[in-house]
């Protein structure tokens, strides 16, 4: 969620979201990637993301409940080799509770007329995590905070136009998070992504990425997870001012587990919409809201927040 680095000129930037699914968040989620950077927009950057999830299912042989809130905190940290190649850090900090927002979420269903699901049978602000189901046995019902798995990620230019540009970039995800605590997979991941960009106007741009993670052994959901995982994003964006910006992505991934009758296991479709802006003192801030597309195949909702400091600051 970044301003174009050249000002009044649209630089489409991904939102850094990812989905927030407490049972597969430990799998490899490449966080989007620009197709074109520069100087301006390295440097640390501070993602916040408060997801709410109520999900509960029964098919065939499974058995599912989530009931549960969670906030990460996401450092990223990005850096130019030299003029073709950038390194990309990312380390988060996840929290599980059951949260503030339930009371927020039903009150505005009931506003809309928009039927709650499960949540008309879940307490407020508690938390429940369980599922069962070909062997696999998943129980969290105590808020944890925890270090989840941290990536790095190696990009390369591969086209750079006034109008049109594409990178390639690979990464690694490192077993840094636990399992246990559903912060992360025990397990070494790897994936392949490119991502692209066209630039019709001065103030509108548009966004592609397309590629996939393979997921190696670990403990969780072990025996059950796909050996490849494809994901593609879409974006769209129109710079109102030299300053602001608005933005709708559409990111989709497959399904990280095989032969599951659970929509919430399953593929999922996820929408964002938000926007971001850069302050005199060259501070960028951005927001933005994802809604579960594909119904009850992701969190009902999630908010992020980014903050990135100018690039000489100390």
């Amino acid at each position: 969620m970044l301003i174009a680095p050249v000002l009044g000129v649209a630089a489409p930037t991904p939102f850094p979201v990812v989905d927030q699914n407490p049972l597969t968040r430990g799998f490899y989620h490449p966080l989007p990637t620009a197709a074109r950077w520069d100087s301006t927009d390295a440097g640390s950057q501070l993602l916040l993301t408060v997801a709410n999830t109520n999900n509960m299912n029964r098919r065939g042989g499974e058995r599912l409940l989530v009931d549960a809130e969670s906030t990460e905190l996401r450092w990223v940290w990005n850096e130019d080799i030299d003029s073709r190649w950038r390194l990309r850090a990312s380390l988060p900090i996840v929290h599980y509770g059951g949260g503030v927002l339930d009371p927020l979420i039903d009150g505005w269903h009931k506003m809309l007329g928009l039927d709650g699901g499960s949540r008309a049978n879940r307490p407020d602000d508690e938390l429940a995590i369980q599922y069962s189901g070909g062997g696999t046995n998943i129980r969290v019902d105590r808020s944890h905070t925890g270090i989840g798995d941290m990536s790095l990620e190696l990009g390369r230019r591969l086209l750079v136009e006034r109008t049109l540009a594409v990178s390639m970039w690979g990464g690694i995800e490192l077993p840094t998070g636990n399992a246990k605590h559903l912060t992360g997979d025990g397990a070494f991941d790897v994936g392949v992504w490119f991502s692209g960009d066209w630039r019709p106007r001065r103030d509108l741009s548009f966004a592609a990425t397309l590629g996939g993670t393979r997921q190696g052994p670990g403990e969780l959901l072990d025996g059950r997870r796909a050996d490849w995982v494809g994901f593609q994003s879409l974006v769209a964006r129109w710079d109102s001012t030299d300053r602001l910006y608005l933005q709708a992505q559409l990111d989709v991934h497959d399904s990280y587990v095989k032969s599951t009758h659970i929509p919430l296991l399953g593929p999922a479709t996820i929408l964002t919409v938000g926007g971001g802006y850069r302050l005199l003192s060259g501070w960028r801030v951005g927001v933005s809201v994802s809604e579960d597309v594909a119904v009850n195949t992701s969190p009902d909702v999630a908010f992020q927040f980014t903050i990135r400091a100018p690039v000489d600051f100390p």
